[in-house]
């Protein structure tokens, strides 16, 4: 299954996001970059043992529980 899950998304614009997934398939982080790769947003998630999201961090540093 995770060689299936989507690693690399080009949009439009030339921008593109990339995703980052564990060996269950969790996605573990998202990031959105310019083409010239400087990074506009990103996201990192970690999960308990029940598969759930605990909490997720955001590029600025800010999380959420």
């Amino acid at each position: 299954m995770p060689g299936s899950l989507v690693r690399k998304l080009t949009l439009p614009n030339t921008a593109y996001i990339t995703n980052n997934y564990d060996l269950m398939g969790r996605l573990t982080n998202t990031a959105l970059l310019t083409s010239g790769q400087s990074l506009l947003d990103s996201y990192a998630y970690a999960y308990d043992i029940a598969n759930e999201r605990t909490n997720v961090v955001r590029m600025d540093g800010s999380y959420v529980k």
